[in-house]
């Protein structure tokens, strides 16, 4: 079943990107379906290693097929986090979370980071290590 949500969700992502604005709004529900679905399968077949690597990549793809915001994005991420760390496998997802597959506003980041650290401290201590300085908000 992995492999077929993989299939479909990259048949989705490549209409989005090939389609005009019109068509790409119209897609966006299949493609938040599709990710979804990929995402959860993953989870429950805990392939967190697998799972850590397409997190950022359905989300960047289901918000750009919406248009959506930032609080909308930190929502995700953050509904992840939660899943990793019930898991104890957070610092697999925060070896994928940069300031660029983030792609947050620096408030959004800042409240991403709290956030992160209530869930797991270790993980936002990963986090400080591994971003440059000068894109951690103060």
């Amino acid at each position: 079943a992995r492999g077929r949500w993989m299939e479909a969700f990259s048949v989705a992502e490549h209409y989005i990107a090939r389609r005009g604005e019109r068509r790409r709004r119209s897609a966006h529900f299949e493609l938040d379906t599709v990710g979804d679905k990929l995402l959860e399968s993953l989870r429950d077949a805990r392939h967190y290693d697998e799972l850590a690597v397409l997190v950022p990549r359905v989300i960047a793809a289901q918000r750009h097929a919406a248009s959506r915001d930032s609080k909308w994005a930190r929502s995700k991420w953050m509904h992840w986090v939660h899943v990793f760390a019930a898991a104890r496998r957070v610092r697999l997802l925060v070896e994928h979370m940069t300031p660029e597959t983030l792609a947050l506003s620096a408030e959004e980041t800042k409240a991403l980071l709290f956030e992160l650290h209530a869930a797991s401290p270790r993980a936002l201590l990963a986090v400080l290590r591994a971003w440059p300085a000068q894109s951690i908000p103060v």
